[in-house]
């Protein structure tokens, strides 16, 4: 479907969030809260996520990022926000704000896939444009003429020459993944979900086909939120312009939860947000690889 535009985010959603003792935000990291650059290690937030996201999780929220990339990464990118939760690898790690990390295993075999598969892509791309992560391999042709076909053609060579049942082939914003059928960001929405007790509001922000896994796992729980500057075919149901309307959506988000609802179970009660943001600590040597 299209998606709904950000104003037409109803404001019931925003009373419900100003009433609720607690809420979860699950955001994408590129293209979401950062522009996408041909140096992936230069992909700084947009000015003024770093301020709203501190000033955000350190409410009632729990913040979540879910991203393709490596947790630490991401951490890094953001600093010097002080740590928050990441799911890396699109739900195969998970970093928690102490710095307990758990990874999904690769058995040998799965690792000598991905090294054929970046073999492949050696051939016809530099170093510089295939990044190989613990559970993936990722190639990257941002600002390379010529780009699209190149995806498309390595796309073909994976598909004839890679055999293994399990394994995925992606797309992304200028860019191509293989990676296990089982590693997505579903998994670590469904996951997450099972964290947030029932009536807490919750919202999912992501940008590209990746993310339509997360939308689909988020369904009718919450806000599923497209970030595109053109509106697509998608499972989310709005869509924020980047980055004017990120901006405004976490604004809106910080005043929303920091307003004090009426009803008795409002923010000024501790119990439901204590159980939202410190759940997973209780059982961390048992976190939920994805």
């Amino acid at each position: 479907m299209i998606p709904a535009s950000f104003a037409a985010i109803p404001e019931r959603f925003w009373r419900h969030l100003a009433d609720a003792p607690a809420a979860a935000l699950l955001l994408d990291y590129d293209g979401t809260l950062a522009p996408f650059v041909s140096d992936s290690a230069r992909a700084i937030p947009y000015e003024g996520v770093r301020e709203l996201l501190q000033r955000i999780d350190g409410g009632k929220t729990r913040v979540v990022l879910v991203s393709g990339r490596p947790a630490r990464e991401v951490c890094t990118l953001l600093r010097p926000v002080p740590p928050l939760e990441v799911w890396g690898e699109h739900g195969g790690e998970r970093l928690l704000p102490d710095g307990t990390r758990r990874i999904a295993p690769l058995l040998p075999e799965e690792k000598a896939f991905l090294d054929r598969a970046g073999a492949l892509a050696a051939a016809h791309l530099p170093s510089e444009r295939i990044e190989r992560k613990e559970l993936s391999l990722a190639v990257h042709v941002r600002g390379l003429s010529g780009g699209g076909a190149l995806l498309e053609m390595l796309r073909r060579l994976w598909e004839e020459r890679l055999s293994g049942e399990g394994w995925r082939i992606r797309p992304f914003a200028e860019g191509l993944e293989v990676r296990r059928a089982d590693i997505h960001k579903g998994c670590a929405v469904r996951a997450l979900l099972k964290e947030v007790p029932p009536g807490v509001p919750v919202a999912c922000a992501g940008d590209d086909e990746t993310d339509e896994d997360a939308f689909l796992a988020l369904g009718e729980r919450g806000l599923s939120l497209l970030v595109s500057v053109a509106p697509r075919c998608t499972a989310a149901k709005f869509r924020l312009f980047p980055p004017e309307e990120v901006l405004a959506f976490l604004r809106r988000w910080h005043t929303a939860a920091e307003e004090s609802g009426d009803s008795p179970g409002n923010r000024k009660n501790p119990s439901a947000l204590k159980t939202l943001r410190k759940s997973v600590f209780r059982t961390k040597n048992g976190v939920d690889g994805g």
